[in-house]
């Protein structure tokens, strides 16, 4: 690993070779822009869904929480990630969904059996950090035995932490509130590639406490997520 990538503030992030590709082994913290244009910060559940239904950028830390993203880095509505000022420096991207499946096979994923199907066994073992992840036990139906799952190996360096998401849940109250959810057991990174169904989600790379696989899979725009960058 090597200390070579600084955003926009000066802030430095390790960043790791696989394959042909270069990436942060650390979620971006940054708060500005390229052109030095704030990137808004939401302070409580009213900023957030004020700016994400006018379709503006806006980020915020887990809870609120300035103290976590020291660590675990903010997260960001899609149109942050999106905004024509750009949230990554010259020579870096914000990945592709084709960026993401370049990673996986560079890891050694196998091609899943069912087309779109985007769900990588085993690749997330490598990529999830070996801390911080909580444990689960679960017993397997043909053996009897139970299966731990929780921390990855971090054989990629990636050093992929569980920090959470910032999303509605239309299940749980009918979407009518913004809720924290996952640290601890769920980490998701946005990628730039839309879904081609629905205009309103894009793709995400979402990595799990329970299971050792890596998946790519949509989510609204609207919502909370990391975001790891990508050398050009």
């Amino acid at each position: 690993m090597k200390n070579n990538f600084k955003d926009i503030e000066g802030n430095e992030y390790n960043t790791i070779q696989i394959g042909m590709q270069t990436w942060i082994c650390s979620n971006l913290n940054a708060t500005k822009f390229l052109n030095g244009d704030a990137i808004p910060e939401a302070k409580n559940e009213s900023e957030w869904e004020v700016a994400t239904s006018k379709q503006q950028p806006i980020c915020c830390h887990y809870n609120f929480n300035p103290m976590l993203s020291d660590e675990f880095g903010r997260l960001y509505n899609w149109y942050a990630i999106n905004d024509s000022r750009r949230i990554s420096p010259p020579g870096w991207k914000v990945p592709s969904k084709f960026d993401f499946l370049t990673l996986f096979y560079s890891l050694g994923a196998v091609k899943p059996k069912f087309e779109n199907l985007y769900l990588y066994q085993k690749v997330g073992l490598k990529m999830k950090s070996n801390y911080g992840w909580n444990d689960y036990s679960i017993k397997n139906d043909e053996t009897g035995e139970m299966v731990k799952y929780g921390n990855g190996t971090n054989e990629s360096k990636l050093n992929a932490l569980p920090s959470g998401e910032y999303f509605t849940d239309a299940e749980y109250d009918g979407g009518k509130n913004w809720h924290f959810h996952g640290m601890g057991f769920l980490s998701c990174w946005w990628s730039l590639t839309e879904d081609e169904e629905f205009k309103n989600d894009a793709i995400q790379c979402i990595l799990r406490q329970l299971g050792n696989y890596v998946a790519l899979t949509s989510a609204e725009k609207a919502s909370g997520a990391s975001l790891r960058l990508l050398k050009l």
